[in-house]
Formats: C-alpha cells, structure tokens, sequence
C-alpha cells in the first residue's frame, strides 16, 4: 500500500539545478541572438553586460565552489524541522570544496569575469581567432556552458541539503521581511532598491553607449615590399607619362558596427598656396569592413596630368560620397605628393 506526503509531492532533488541551468543557457542563448541580430543599444548592452561580467564568473564558481555555506541554508524550509529530512538523498560523499556564502558568490562573480577576460582573449589570439563581435560572443558563450556543465556535475555527486542551488526561496523571504516592517522603514528599502537600480542602469548605459570619439576609423596607404609585406613607405612618386602605380588601401573598421565605406581618390594640383586649382578622379573604392575588422583594397592609379606639384588624395566616406567630394567633408583623408613627367 501507497503512502502520500501530507505535504504534496516533493520535488526531484536536481530541479533546482535543471532551472538555474536553464535560465543561464536562455541567457546565453538571449546573448548570442541579441549581439548577433541587433544594433548597438541599451537593450543589447543590458544583455552584454550581464553575459560578460557577470556569468562567465559565475558558471566558474558553481564549478569550483559546488557547496553551499551552512549559513545559507538555515532557513530553507522556513522552520520546517523535517524540511532537510524530505530533501536529503541517499548518503553521499563529501566533496572537499570550501562553501561560500551568496553574497561571497556574488562578488566572486564579477571578479572571475573580469579575470576571464585576458586569458581568452590570449586564447584567442594564439590560436588565431580574429577579434569579431561573434567570435567573442561565441567564445564567452562557450566559457560559459562548459563551466556550468562542470559545475553541475559537481553539485550531482553531493548529497542534496549540501549542494548550492539559486537562492530564490531565501531572497523572496528576505525581499519581503525588507518590506514588512514600519512604514518608514518600508520608505527607506524602496529608497534604497530605487537607488540600486538607478545605478545599475546608468552604469549600463556608460558601458554600452561610447563616448564622443571613441569610435574610429583607422584608414592607412600600404606598399608591397620585396618580401611581400605591406608597409606603411615606399611608395612609388614619380611616374612618367603613362606609366601606373600599385597601391594598398587598408581601412581598420571600430565604429561598432559594420560599416559601407566609399573612396574617391583624386588627382589635385595645387597653387603656390597650397589650394587645389585642378581635380580629377582617378578612381572609386566601394569596401565593406565589420566591426573590428581590417580589409585591404590593392588597386592601380594612373595620373592624367603632368607636373611637380601634384597630390594624390584619398577621401574616405561612411557610405556615398557628395556630388562635389573634398577634404572638407571627407570622414578621413589620406595624402600623397607625386611628380608626373610627360612622355619623352
């Protein structure tokens, strides 16, 4: 004959742990999507943030520190003395992690973040993984999942009023014993929780929104030397009649989004006074670079005028150019001076 629990159903001892793997797995999941798909925003910076400075540190310490505090776990059933009785499993071995407490947990957290940065990033650079928006999503990602995965398995082998689990029962009791006293004291708490929360979004909002010229263009005139490097010299200057030159255009994308970038390079002669009395367009560079990427154009120019002061100029647009391009209006200038002979 069937025994029923007065008290309902209880719940499988790895529930908790199915849940919290669930909700870090969905984030991650909102991380990947969110970066991948959307422009740079709040909204995307919201998710970013808490991905990169908080979960990687996180997923680390459920892994090294699989226990919970005792202090932690003093008031789980709420004064039900047969509360650990109903949860705890058949015997398991100890293991010999140190537990630390939620709120030590917490700040570890943040602290192995940020600590988990350079090694990937040193990672990455070794095993020669460009440094993309998605290559550190999908690396921060992956950090992530095996050191949740880890931890799981960890807190599997404990007995089940000894593993860590998401505080959620004893926050809720504390969140409402915070709102439960005087009204002033009430006043007080929600004072303070509008604060936190307050902070929190501006410090978003300074991490995710770049400040004034923090984002750039790095564009760049290269040559080929004889060992087949590109160089920033060497550059061929004097032509005669006819003859071409063979140049390399690199432009260095860190504008936070990919970008259509247009070229117009000009051919200027110049007064005595250094302003440009006669233009002509030698040629036109359409080049689209990602965020954090570098493209290379190698590309041929031929003068079509003969003289000594002579100006090659290149005017570097984000996205199509005005009727009439100068330096003026030009997002980034490169210069050259050449001397064309005319043919003997």
């Amino acid at each position: 004959m069937s025994s029923t629990n007065a008290t309902g159903p209880v719940p499988s001892p790895r529930a908790p742990m199915v849940v919290e793997a669930a909700v870090v797995l969905s984030l991650v999941a909102l991380f990947v999507v969110s970066v991948s798909l959307f422009e740079p925003g709040l909204p995307r910076g919201v998710v970013a943030l808490v991905a990169l400075l908080f979960l990687p540190g996180y997923a680390l310490t459920t892994a090294l520190f699989p226990e919970r505090a005792p202090s932690d776990g003093a008031d789980d059933d709420g004064g039900d003395p047969d509360g650990d009785a109903r949860r705890r499993g058949p015997p398991v071995h100890r293991l010999t992690s140190p537990a630390i407490t939620d709120w030590e947990r917490f700040v570890l957290s943040f602290g192995l973040s940020v600590a988990l940065v350079p090694p990937m990033g040193l990672l990455m650079a070794a095993a020669g993984v460009p440094f993309t928006t998605l290559t550190v999503v999908f690396v921060v990602g992956g950090v992530i999942v095996v050191g949740l995965l880890f931890g799981v398995v960890r807190r599997a082998r404990l007995a089940t009023d000894e593993r860590y689990t998401l505080p959620s029962d004893r926050l809720a009791r504390r969140a409402q014993s915070a709102f439960a006293g005087d009204r002033v004291e009430v006043a007080v708490n929600l004072l303070l929780v509008v604060a936190a929360v307050s902070t929190l979004f501006a410090f978003t909002f300074a991490v995710v929104e770049p400040e004034v010229g923090s984002t750039y263009t790095q564009a760049s005139l290269l040559t080929e030397n004889e060992a087949g490097e590109l160089v920033a010299g060497g550059y061929q200057s004097t032509f005669s009649g006819g003859d071409s030159g063979e140049y390399v255009l690199s432009l260095e994308n860190h504008e936070g989004a990919r970008v259509e970038y247009s070229v117009v390079v000009e051919l200027q002669r110049l007064s005595e006074a250094g302003d440009p009395v006669e233009t002509s367009t030698l040629r036109r560079l359409d080049v689209a670079v990602a965020d954090g990427e570098t493209r290379t154009v190698r590309h041929t120019l031929r003068p079509d005028r003969y003289g000594d002061r002579l100006r090659l100029t290149y005017l570097v647009y984000r996205g199509i150019p005005p009727e009439d391009p100068g330096t003026d209006s030009a997002y980034r200038t490169l210069t050259l001076w050449v001397e064309v002979t005319p043919p003997e």
